[in-house]
């Protein structure tokens, strides 16, 4: 954790007439005010304690929400109203607690919050934070117009602070949320219903440059001296999602031939059957299997037996084009080929121009009883879903026409179209 913060921190809260301290995320008190010692003596609420036992789920939740929590809760006679903000950053993660009685007078509450609204959000006495901070913080009016604008925030977006304070919050914003922006602030005071403050989303940002990217957004009202703000700390997840998205593209690619694996064609299938169902269209599928794949591997070995496998996937991708079609690697030496809108016919021409393209990169194997070079059978199988037929039928079909291409001396293409 950063000593600078913790200090300013310090000083801070130092000024404040409430209790103010702040804990780990392990429930060490990190530093207490002295108001902590003077109101919160039952607790006994010093640096090196540890977290008071009432507080203990509210400091959690805080941690595990990452938004402010508050409680009401009994200490010294008074009834406290706490609230514990937490602060997550790249080598600290603390929360922040404030207790304020309300049975104290309005007038000397009033002047608590003012004074703490001072002390957190002044621009001299939170400079440390603001210009220290790894997210970008950003201001702005009831107006939409933006007031500051941070250093992690010009990095963020490409504008300088000078270039972004006093224009309208909507420049950072892509369409068409930019333009329906000020309308959403409108009917914010208008109705007082709460869809982004206060929450933690994902939205999309939008360069100087022009490029838009996501952003983890969290929104928070402040009142001050009778008038609102919003603050809004961003957070640039461009290579959060891009990591993201890598690992789920990895999770459904086959390691060795690099195209879909059965994961994927599981999910395909699944998703292709239910759509056929509801627009009453043929779904088409070709389950293939390399012939002789055993005995290619015993003769040629295990290591060419992989580059036969990657070079049959690769000749698939290229005949297979469209978008909506798959090609998977089943297991093993299989491979299957989901073909969504295709009739009976045209899944047996594509069947016929694969196998012909595989026999076509004579590729070696003197052991294939069907040819003296890499071949597959085929089993094709066309339905129409209802919802008496199930998904797997399709796969039975396709499966039953393949064994029946083997039996009848491999290389070659079968059909099974019907649902018995």
């Amino acid at each position: 954790m950063s000593q600078e913060l913790i200090e300013s921190f310090e000083k801070i809260s130092e000024q404040n007439p409430n209790p103010v301290f702040s804990v780990s995320k392990e429930g060490v008190v990190l530093h207490a005010n002295r108001a902590c010692l003077k109101e919160l003596d039952d607790w006994g609420v010093a640096k090196g304690s540890p977290a008071p036992e009432g507080l203990k789920s509210l400091i959690e939740l805080a941690f595990e929400s990452t938004r402010a929590q508050k409680q009401s809760l009994s200490c010294t006679d008074y009834l406290y109203d706490f609230e514990v903000t937490p602060f997550g950053r790249q080598d600290f993660d603390f929360a922040l607690i404030y207790g304020n009685a309300p049975k104290k007078s309005q007038e000397k509450r009033l002047a608590n919050i003012k004074r703490l609204d001072n002390a957190l959000f002044s621009e001299k006495k939170n400079r440390l934070l603001v210009e220290k901070a790894l997210d970008g913080i950003i201001t702005i009016d009831d107006k939409g117009v933006m007031l500051t604008f941070n250093p992690a925030a010009e990095k963020i977006f490409g504008y300088t602070a000078e270039e972004a304070v006093g224009k309208n919050i909507s420049h950072l914003m892509p369409e068409p949320v930019s333009s329906e922006h000020d309308g959403y602030l409108e009917k914010y005071f208008k109705t007082g219903i709460k869809h982004i403050i206060g929450f933690s989303r994902e939205v999309m940002g939008l360069r100087k440059d022009g490029v838009s990217f996501p952003l983890e957004l969290n929104v928070s009202e402040m009142i001050w001296e009778g008038n609102t703000e919003f603050v809004g700390i961003v957070r640039d997840i461009s290579q959060r999602r891009q990591l993201e998205e890598k690992l789920q593209r990895l999770s459904i690619i086959d390691g060795l031939t690099e195209i879909d694996n059965r994961r994927s064609f599981d999910e395909t299938l699944d998703k292709e059957w239910k759509r056929a169902m509801r627009d009453q269209i043929p779904l088409s599928l070709i389950l293939m299997d390399i012939d002789c794949f055993k005995l290619y591997n015993d003769t040629y070995g295990h290591q060419a037996g992989d580059t036969c496998l990657k070079q049959v996937a690769a000749t698939l991708k290229h005949y297979v084009q469209r978008p909506a079609d798959l090609v998977a690697r089943y297991g093993g030496e299989e491979f299957v080929v989901v073909l969504p809108e295709t009739s009976a016919e045209g899944a047996l021409n594509m069947a016929e121009n694969l196998r012909l393209g595989i026999e076509g990169l004579k590729v070696e194997h003197d052991k294939n009883s069907a040819s003296p070079y890499v071949t597959v059978s085929m089993g094709v199988s066309t339905l129409i879903p209802t919802r008496e037929i199930l998904c797997e039928t399709i796969i039975a079909n396709a499966d039953k026409a393949l064994y029946q291409a083997k039996e009848n001396g491999r290389n070659q293409v079968k059909v099974k179209n019907d649902d018995a």
